[in-house]
């Protein structure tokens, strides 16, 4: 059964209710999809921190990522597909999911990877004139060089509010390719289409996310001392090599429990485009039949409706 119009908080509430009542489904085909991604990721860090930044090294461990991009954009095309069965009370089949997922495999990984990529970019466009403008400014010298970091972090919110908007309009990118029909047309341009008007409900979707993709970062980051500390006052040991390397200042541990967080956020992520298509059909469902029912011309009062004069004969 598909839910009504639902608020952003009510999208998320819902997708976190439909992975707790689904977890094989979401198992076997969002974070199946994604641990490739995931661990690669890690993996990268952790060679990075271990071998050094070497430029050739990074260019080949980023065309694997981007390889390893593929098998997440077939894991979220068979959740969002499994996610219509859902709201239409049919049977979910992973396996059949994934087969059909596959066949739409090009344009799954397009429409995936675009927004990501403006996502990077921007990233990277709005952290360049903020670091520009703090390295830059001068302590012995603070309120002349003041205006530098002001115009500095000035360029970069505007940089990240225009990618914003622009990956905002292209929420529904995965989701349409995941569902349409092959042959209609770019899933990039429909989502802009059909986002226009609720720009800031996703924009607003997208920041909860991000907010609660780093609380769950932050969590799995302090459970293993929180974990040791316990451990230590139950038993008497005391795990020093442990606390050494599972601390926040390890940048591998960092790389893997983001790894984790990246995983436990999946499904969520995936199952809130899926939803957020699906609460805008609904809002435009409703739309239409309000129009049309302004557009019938009033029924005079005492006037037979349509059909009673047929029956009065």
């Amino acid at each position: 059964m598909r839910p009504g119009p639902l608020t952003v908080l009510g999208i998320v509430d819902h997708s976190i209710e439909l992975a707790r009542r689904h977890p094989r489904f979401v198992l076997t085909t969002i974070v199946a999809g994604s641990l490739p991604l995931a661990l690669g990721g890690a993996v990268a860090i952790h060679l990075i921190r271990t071998w050094g930044p070497d430029p050739v090294a990074i260019l080949a461990g980023a065309a694997i990522l981007a390889a390893l991009a593929v098998p997440r954009a077939i894991g979220w095309g068979a959740g969002l597909r499994g996610l219509q069965a859902i709201l239409d009370d049919e049977p979910v089949d992973p396996p059949a999911l994934l087969r059909q997922a596959l066949a739409r495999a090009p344009r799954l990984y397009a429409a995936q990877a675009w927004p990501f990529m403006w996502a990077l970019f921007g990233t990277l466009l709005a952290a360049g004139p903020v670091v520009i403008g703090i390295f830059a400014s001068n302590p012995q010298r603070f309120f002349a060089s003041m205006g530098l970091a002001l115009a500095g972090s000035t360029a970069g919110t505007l940089a990240a509010g225009f990618v914003g908007v622009y990956v905002a309009r292209r929420v529904l990118a995965v989701p349409i390719a995941a569902t349409d029909p092959t042959g209609a047309g770019s899933p990039l341009r429909k989502s802009a289409e059909l986002v226009r008007g609720q720009t800031p409900r996703a924009m607003m979707l997208l920041t909860c996310l991000a907010l609660f993709q780093i609380l769950v970062w932050i969590t799995l980051v302090e459970l293993a001392p929180w974990g040791l500390e316990l451990a230590e006052m139950l038993t008497g040991f005391s795990f020093l090599e442990l606390r050494g390397v599972l601390t926040f200042r390890d940048p591998s541990y960092l790389a893997f429990q983001g790894a984790l967080a990246f995983l436990a956020m999946e499904p969520v992520r995936c199952l809130c485009a899926g939803l957020f298509h699906s609460d805008g059909e609904t809002r435009r469902g409703g739309a239409d039949l309000m129009a049309r029912l302004r557009r019938r011309a009033p029924v005079p009062a005492g006037a037979p409706r349509e059909g009673e004069a047929a029956w009065r004969g």
